[in-house]
């Protein structure tokens, strides 16, 4: 995300919202937008949105990654393991 990048996370975030209205099962957008919450301290919002990535992630086979996003879930909220 090229707002992200360049430390706008305001407009980064406001992008990925976008996104999800348009397409609010797009777990790679809920992966993406999580972190930019977590980091932003919406641990509630991250949490959905962590899950709702690592649902999806598990969903198309890449477990991998769906076990990577819970990890980085229970880092910002370690009682949401």
């Amino acid at each position: 995300m090229d707002a992200r990048g360049k430390g706008d996370r305001v407009r980064a975030q406001k992008l990925l919202r976008d996104a999800l209205a348009k397409a609010p099962d797009d777990h790679e957008v809920h992966g993406r937008l999580a972190q930019l919450l977590a980091e932003e301290g919406d641990i509630a919002a991250a949490s959905k949105s962590f899950h709702a990535g690592a649902e999806g992630y598990h969903a198309q086979g890449f477990t991998d990654r769906a076990i990577a996003l819970l990890k980085q879930a229970v880092q910002h909220a370690p009682r949401d393991a």
